[in-house]
Parts: structure tokens; C-alpha cells; sequence
């Protein structure tokens, strides 16, 4: 029982061992930091979405920068390809590829300008019915009937369906 407890205890201080191991050093990560600007009116870019990609288009991690335009990524992994891709709406979407190449590093990128983007809507047609009933009366849009330019309401009155004239000019 005794050699069961102590192989036990063994492999349990050789996992922690391991554990450890597998820690990341702080000496061999960097960061990188932003700040997200308007091109027209150059405002900061509050609460857009700011992601961190390696470059085979993993993601790695994502943040909306703060309300100055900001943005900072921490423990970022040394030598290793990676872009940004900043997205707000209105603006078109913005990449910016770079390597941390020394420990420690904190890389500045500075000033990211996003350009607005146009966004064209399709045409609205709005289409009133000619003729309704309010009640116990009937509406019409004299404009939604075509008539000659010198016709008179007789005539607008026979273009009116379910409407009958008769020869006297009774309706």
C-alpha cells in the first residue's frame, strides 16, 4: 500500500513538473497597441472591432477599442506572422500585417486611419392604392387616372370602376 501511495505521489510531483514547464516565458512575448481615427472628420473610432489574426487567418484574439479609439494586445507570441483587422460599421475594413521580433517589444502602430465606406440602398417604390373605401364614402386620387389635359369630371368619373354614368349624367 505504502509503494502505491509513493508512486502515486511521484507521478502527481512529475505532472506539476510538467505543468510548469509548459508556462509561457514573459520574456519571449510582445504587445501592440493602436489608435483608430476617422479619415474625413478624424474623430477616434470608439467600439470597433479590433481582432488579431495569425496569417494563416487564425484568430488569436478580438477587442472593441475604448472610447479614445485605443487598443492594446498583451502576450503576443514572438516571430510569428500576425495581422490586425480593425471593422466598424460604416467604415470599409482595415489590415495592417506585422512581427514581433524582439521580447519585450511594444509595437506602436501608431495612427490607423478607416475610410468610410458609401453604402448604396436600393430604390423604394411607394405605391398608393387609386381608389378606397372610408367608411361609407369612396376616396379616389383624381392623379392616378390618365386623362386628356382639357377632360372634365365626367370623364374621370367613367374611368372609376364600379362607377356607372348614366346618359343624363346621373351617377
Amino acid at each position: 500500500m505504502r509503494f502505491i501511495l509513493s508512486l502515486f505521489l511521484i507521478a502527481l510531483l512529475f505532472n506539476f513538473q510538467t505543468l510548469n514547464a509548459q508556462q509561457a516565458n514573459p520574456n519571449n512575448i510582445g504587445s501592440v497597441k493602436g489608435l483608430l481615427k476617422d479619415t474625413v472628420r478624424n474623430y477616434t473610432l470608439k467600439s470597433a472591432t479590433v481582432s488579431l489574426f495569425k496569417s494563416d487567418s487564425v484568430l488569436v484574439n478580438y477587442q472593441l477599442s475604448n472610447n479614445y479609439g485605443e487598443f492594446t494586445f498583451k502576450n503576443i507570441a514572438l516571430n510569428t506572422k500576425m495581422y490586425i483587422e480593425v471593422s466598424h460599421v460604416g467604415y470599409e475594413v482595415y489590415r495592417k500585417a506585422f512581427t514581433i521580433i524582439e521580447a519585450g517589444q511594444a509595437l506602436d502602430l501608431k495612427m490607423l486611419v478607416l475610410k468610410q465606406r458609401d453604402i448604396l440602398l436600393n430604390e423604394v417604390e411607394i405605391k398608393i392604392p387609386p381608389i378606397s373605401m372610408n367608411g361609407d364614402t369612396l376616396e379616389f386620387n383624381a392623379a392616378a387616372f390618365k386623362l386628356d389635359s382639357n377632360a372634365v369630371v365626367e370623364d374621370l368619373l367613367r374611368k372609376i370602376p364600379n362607377v356607372t354614368l348614366w346618359g343624363d349624367g346621373q351617377i
